[in-house]
């Protein structure tokens, strides 16, 4: 199934990733508009545009565009990028727009009791603009990001990864397809 999914597309992105000690991922970054099988999801995260700026979320080792995370039981796509944009940098995104999914896959065995699809997963990104900020919803006991802040989007371009440089771009793109300038 997974593999049907992304057949024939070229990926926007390539690499791999360290998970810590055990986890050893290869990472690919598809454009897609429609929702793929709920099964595959693990994380749902959101970049945040607010005019000229983008939210950045540090997590303690790189900083990155796409605040977010996983699923709880019995959530929707939607309730979960909702309560974790409000959580980790307490903005909401009032009109979300899938625009690319981040594709996972297992490049080591699989760790004993681990809970999640294996040997590939998806993280759905979705992109906005910002709504409400409200400063009580942020969550910060046992969350891994450590803090977000406004950046203009010229500096996250010159700061950032190359891979959330590639997502920052397709996630302007979308972005100007769905609210082209006057």
């Amino acid at each position: 199934m997974f593999d049907a999914l992304i057949a024939g597309r070229p990926p926007n992105y390539e690499g791999e990733a360290r998970w810590g000690p055990q986890i050893h991922l290869s990472v690919r970054v598809f454009t897609c508009a429609e929702l793929p099988p709920a099964d595959l999801v693990t994380s749902v995260r959101g970049v945040v545009f607010k005019g000229s700026k983008v939210v950045v979320v540090d997590d303690g080792i790189d900083s990155h565009v796409m605040p977010g995370g996983r699923m709880e039981p019995g959530e929707t796509i939607g309730d979960t990028l909702a309560r974790e944009l409000m959580e980790e940098c307490g903005w909401s995104m009032p009109a979300p727009g899938l625009f690319a999914m981040i594709c996972f896959r297992h490049l080591s065995a699989r760790p004993e009791n681990y809970r999640y699809p294996y040997p590939d997963f998806l993280h759905l990104l979705f992109v906005g603009e910002a709504g409400d900020y409200r400063r009580s919803g942020l969550k910060r006991a046992g969350e891994i990001e450590t803090g977000s802040r406004l950046v203009p989007i010229s500096r996250a371009l010159a700061t950032l990864s190359r891979e959330q440089r590639t997502i920052l771009r397709l996630a302007m793109d979308a972005r100007m397809a769905a609210f082209p300038p006057p």
